[in-house]
């Protein structure tokens, strides 16, 4: 994604907490990619994975 507004932020959300909801201890694992200058993006991605108490891996591109 290259931008998140209100809306695709809680849709986004919606589908996270479903991975979250099916997830036995490491079964799933968020692959956030995010742009190597784009700081604001990986900032949300360690938002959604403080919110949700889930795995994700940073994938700088």
């Amino acid at each position: 994604m290259e931008y998140l507004n209100t809306s695709s932020s809680k849709s986004l959300m919606e589908i996270l907490k479903r991975f979250e909801a099916i997830n036995k201890p490491n079964e799933v694992i968020i692959n956030w990619h995010y742009e190597k200058c784009d700081e604001d993006m990986m900032e949300i991605g360690q938002d959604y994975q403080d919110i949700m108490n889930q795995p994700f891996n940073f994938i700088e591109y």
